[in-house]
């Protein structure tokens, strides 16, 4: 049935009169990812400029987040190693562990912690699309469900408003 039938079959108040259940049976749900959520934040490139400057930062967002990027910080921080213990051997222990401190709070968490947050956030992103894109068929399939029961409702209402005048006329010949 078309929607403007569905609006002259409806009698008034029905849920088939109003325009917003025209717009809920026509309606597709659709999904919205993380690609375009990033345009509408951050906005379309306007310049040459600005395009070259999104391009950059997201090049390097996706190499410094990388599983690579994160192996090579870990072996940068496991050469440093001989020398922390060279420290321990020669120097007084207070600077010794000025040293060990040193080594863990910038070289550990800078070099290691931040690609590993990266690829999280990266992962995450991934997770949040596909679940989008499985809500989006799940909300679809519920939607179908819901017009086939309205097409339903409204096909048994005729079947009623023809039994009902079949009976007003039978009443009306006694």
């Amino acid at each position: 049935m078309a929607p403007a039938a569905w609006v002259r079959a409806a009698p008034p108040g029905h849920f088939g009169a109003s325009a917003n259940a025209i717009e809920a049976k026509t309606h597709q749900h659709r999904p919205i990812l993380t690609h375009e959520v990033r345009r509408k934040i951050h906005g379309s490139p306007r310049s040459n400029y600005h395009r070259f400057q999104v391009w950059v930062a997201m090049h390097f967002a996706r190499v410094l987040s990388s599983g690579e990027f994160l192996w090579l910080c870990i072996f940068l921080d496991l050469l440093e190693i001989p020398a922390l213990v060279g420290i321990w051997r020669v120097a007084d222990p207070f600077v010794a562990m000025g040293a060990t401190v040193t080594y863990l709070t910038q070289t550990v968490i800078q070099l290691v912690a931040l690609p590993v947050l990266g690829e999280q956030a990266r992962l995450k992103e991934e997770a949040d699309d596909a679940r989008e894109l499985e809500q989006t068929r799940t909300l679809n399939a519920i939607h179908k469900l819901s017009r086939d029961v309205h097409e339903w409702t409204e096909s048994q209402n005729e079947i009623l408003e023809t039994q009902n005048q079949v009976l007003e006329e039978l009443r009306g010949r006694r």
